[in-house]
């Protein structure tokens, strides 16, 4: 045996590498910038649907004191809140709302708008306190209503069969803080006082509930505005019963030449449960919104909201 000879040793299940054409690795590389977008995309849309809660105050420009139950909201989204008794407010903003405007406003007071990036940008730099300014009104005449009138109830009157609509948060969940119920009232004739307002109610198993009454004019090209100048509550507590709830509207003067609606906003619900109202199937047609800066939505939910007018005969 010769032992300077080298050793073949046999190789064993060794493959060579296989290298694609340049096609296969051109694919390759497109498949791979395609999943690169693909991810990139998701993640701008997680971006842009992450909330973000924001906490903030809401101030009388004058007296610098806090202004109760402020309607807050991303204008015409179901984005939106109310400001508790002390001028708090948490509201929760997605990022894909940055391009849109935040509104604050209350009856008596001017509206306040701005962009919600510089309402972010504003939280951010730990600024979150908003100032409304009081509305001036001009004086107005004292109210002359005729001598000779008439007097009409509108809207949904008390239907006498046992029918209602519910509204339900059993769970606690149910229900939004800000929304708002209402019908349509046409007037008689133009133009009318605005006596009261007339609400039935069949049942409220919550503890208790405030409503903000709401009263806009809607004109012919369906433009809607609140005609009231002070804020009007009305409260509700636990019942079985029905209850029919008048508020007086006479000392307000309120007097308008167009149709209006008449809602009822959630401001404040005290335990979990439900709230029905009397129900008219051929009543006047419903006005609803998610929130006070919210658009309106028609709807057959025709509740028993109804209004007494006086007018001239």
């Amino acid at each position: 045996m010769n032992k300077n000879k080298p050793t073949q040793v046999e190789p064993k299940n060794i493959r060579a590498t296989e290298v694609g054409t340049s096609a296969e690795l051109g694919m390759n590389d497109k498949i791979g910038t395609i999943g690169i977008l693909i991810l990139f995309l998701i993640f701008v849309n997680i971006q842009k649907s992450t909330a973000q809660d924001y906490i903030g105050f809401v101030y009388d420009k004058e007296s610098n004191k806090p202004l109760e139950y402020v309607c807050i909201g991303v204008i015409n989204k179901s984005n939106g809140t109310i400001a508790d008794e002390n001028g708090q407010f948490h509201i929760k903003i997605e990022n894909k709302f940055l391009d849109d405007s935040i509104r604050f406003s209350l009856i008596g007071y001017d509206s306040k708008k701005m962009l919600v990036k510089d309402f972010v940008h504003n939280a951010l730099k730990g600024n979150l306190k908003i100032y409304l300014v009081k509305k001036s009104y001009n004086l107005k005449e004292v109210d002359i209503r005729p001598k000779i009138y008439k007097q009409k109830v509108i809207g949904n009157s008390s239907s006498t069969l046992n029918i209602f609509s519910c509204l339900n948060d059993t769970a606690g969940t149910g229900i939004r803080i800000g929304c708002e119920y209402g019908t349509l009232m046409k007037i008689p004739k133009s133009p009318c006082f605005i006596d009261d307002i007339k609400i039935k109610i069949t049942e409220c198993s919550f503890d208790s509930v405030l409503f903000r009454l709401n009263i806009y004019s809607i004109d012919d090209n369906s433009n809607i505005e609140n005609i009231l100048r002070w804020p009007i509550y009305v409260y509700f507590t636990s019942t079985n019963d029905i209850e029919y709830k008048t508020i007086d509207l006479k000392e307000y003067g309120l007097e308008t030449s167009t149709n209006f609606i008449a809602t009822l906003e959630f401001i404040k619900i005290k335990g979990k449960g439900t709230i029905c109202f009397g129900y008219n199937f051929f009543g006047s047609i419903g006005y609803n919104r998610v929130n006070g800066q919210d658009d309106w939505i028609k709807s057959e939910n025709n509740i028993s909201i109804s209004s007494t007018v006086t007018y001239e005969k």
